[in-house]
This record gives structure tokens, sequence and C-alpha cells, in this order.
């Protein structure tokens, strides 16, 4: 038990920072597992999710989105916005939002540097804000 209490800290700390820690790189036929919760944004709206559906919910014509709906999509903003920046930054910063390589060990490698360099770049910023 309190080997899972401290992983536990550990997870919330790295959220706190912002840092990414153990890169996992899977092909998109295997990205999902049936019972596994799938956050996803409004562009996503109308399409099946593999795991548990936790899809934005988005107003369409003549139906606008009620109050529920809304207090949803905060609920899963909340839950998105903490990876939301990392992934920003590796893909645009880093151009790692397109890989040329062929086989998920290189992708994976390509991956892993390129979270050890967001992780560089996350250190000087909190270096600068103390």
């Amino acid at each position: 038990m309190k080997t899972h209490n401290s992983r536990k800290h550990e997870h919330l700390r790295c959220i706190l920072v912002n840092l990414c820690r153990n890169p996992t790189t899977r092909t998109k036929t295997l990205a999902r597992a049936p019972g596994e919760v799938v956050y996803r944004d409004k562009g996503y709206f109308g399409v099946r999710p593999r795991g548990f559906d936790a899809t934005m919910r988005r107003g369409v014509r003549g139906h606008p989105l009620g109050i529920r709906g809304r207090l949803r999509n905060r609920r899963i903003n909340r839950k998105r916005a903490p990876v939301e920046r990392p992934f920003a930054v590796i893909k645009r910063v880093f151009g790692s939002g397109h890989v040329l390589v062929t086989t998920v060990q290189r992708v994976h490698v390509k991956m892993v540097f390129a979270c050890f360099c967001f992780n560089l770049v996350q250190l000087g910023t909190l270096a600068a804000r103390s």
C-alpha cells in the first residue's frame, strides 16, 4: 500500500511540474483497451471510441448544449488540461507531431528524446520562475 501511495504522490508531483515521465508508444490499432476511458475533444463528437466514451459534448443546430453538458465538458477539460501543454510543445517546438520512421521501437526512441528535450525546457522555465 505504501508504494501505491508514493507512486500516486510522485505522479501528482509530475503533473504539477509538467514533466514527461515514462513515455509509452503504441500503434493506433492498439491505442485503447476496450475498458479504458477515452478523453477526447469536441472534434470527435459522434465517433464511437474503443473504450469508455468521455468525449466532450457539442451543441448542434436547434439543440444547444444544456447545463449538464457544459458541466461535463468542464470536468473533461480539467482532466485533459495538464497534458495539453506538453503535447503542444512536443508537436510545435520539437516537430515531433509527425515522425518519418516506420517501426514502433524507432518511434519510441524519437519520443523519448522529444520528452527529454521537453523536460529540459520545462526545467529551464521552472528555474526562471523561482
